[in-house]
């Protein structure tokens, strides 16, 4: 799971979710999935294109710029809306398996703290990391 944008002054935040297979990973590397701000429009799109049909499933969840200053005009932090907003989104996924893992790129200053956030709700391993989208291929589909 990643996020791009972080609300008004960006436009709203949209946080992206892809369920991959093992052997679909390395699938995506040599497709040339890599961190979206790398890359030109044309190659974002026809890689959205591929993930679409070759992962087991995504997602997408948006967040307007007028939802997130209602939110944080109530005192939540943009910290407090992006895990919500990833709570949400991974939520619309059954995941039971307990060797699944979760690849989270981190939107706190403490990745192990954001991590921390989805024990309650994920029972597999989960990777918070900074650059996630970077590190891993699913994070960057």
């Amino acid at each position: 799971m990643d996020e791009a944008g972080r609300g008004p002054v960006m436009g709203p935040l949209a946080i992206g979710l892809v369920i991959s297979a093992e052997d679909q990973v390395n699938k995506l590397k040599k497709e040339g999935v890599m961190d979206s701000k790398i890359l030109k429009k044309e190659e974002r799109e026809r890689l959205f294109t591929y993930i679409k049909e070759n992962c087991m499933a995504y997602g997408v969840l948006c967040i307007s710029a007028q939802e997130i200053d209602r939110l944080r005009g109530n005192g939540i932090t943009l910290n407090e809306i992006e895990v919500m907003g990833f709570k949400q989104l991974l939520s619309r996924f059954v995941i039971d398996q307990v060797d699944a893992t979760l690849q989270l790129d981190a939107a706190d200053v403490n990745a192990k703290r954001f991590g921390q956030n989805f024990a309650s709700i994920f029972k597999g391993e989960i990777l918070s990391k900074h650059k996630a989208d970077v590190l891993f291929p699913s994070v960057s589909a």
